[in-house]
């Protein structure tokens, strides 16, 4: 029969027989029915290594560094492992770039005055970047046809002329509307003008017809 050494996941050992252990120094020796019973009672293979490890504070897990995410604003999870690629990491960031450039550009969704002009750059240039980025994605040795961005990109050069024209509209649309406001506060000026004119008229009439009725009285008194 071959020896068997004593393991801590034999929950049988207390009925086994012959079974020795291993002692350093000394060598092979007999279980003995105290040792077999103390066996049982032993550490099983699930925790038998609980001891020797401590769970790591969470402090400790905040403080490992991370490693950094490749533009964590833009690359979603199935775009991150691009970062350990080299040869396309640059194509990576001109992704991320554009992105930042379509937040940027379409973001003045209530048509906010002050953020039009900055915007009209902006689509100019996302549309460039968006031709030129998918332009290299599409770029192949035995390929000679253009990117079918480009029709995106036209399209953002309409939006952008589109957008001039609304900002051009304003200003027309305020200068109108200043004007109204001139003709407005004229018209008001002209009005009062005229009424404190008849006021006044109003007062010599009321003024040279009590004089004359004084005038007659005292003639009259006179006269008499």
């Amino acid at each position: 029969m071959a020896e068997k050494t004593s393991t801590a996941s034999e929950s049988s050992l207390g009925m086994m027989e012959g079974l020795r252990s291993y002692i350093p120094n000394k060598g092979w020796e007999e279980l003995s029915p105290e040792k077999k019973e103390n066996s049982l009672n032993g550490p099983q293979e699930d925790d038998f290594f609980a001891d020797e490890y401590e769970p790591i504070p969470n402090t400790q897990i905040e403080g490992i560094e991370k490693k950094p995410v490749l533009e964590e604003d833009f690359l979603e999870q199935d775009l991150a492992d691009i970062a350990d690629n080299t040869s396309i990491d640059s194509l990576a960031r001109r992704v991320a770039q554009t992105n930042s450039l379509v937040d940027s550009a379409l973001g003045n969704k209530d048509g906010n005055s002050k953020k039009d002009t900055d915007a009209v750059k902006q689509l100019d240039q996302l549309g460039t970047s968006l031709s030129d980025l998918f332009s290299d994605l599409y770029k192949e040795p035995s390929q000679t046809t253009g990117s079918p961005w480009e029709s995106v990109s036209d399209a953002f050069d309409q939006l952008s002329s589109e957008v001039k024209k609304r900002e051009n509209l304003r200003k027309q649309l305020t200068s109108t509307q200043e004007k109204i406001n001139l003709c407005r506060k004229d018209l008001i000026k002209t009005i009062e003008r005229l009424a404190h004119d008849e006021q006044e008229r109003l007062t010599v009439v009321k003024m040279r017809s009590r004089l004359a009725t004084v005038m007659a009285d005292k003639l009259l008194k006179k006269l008499k």
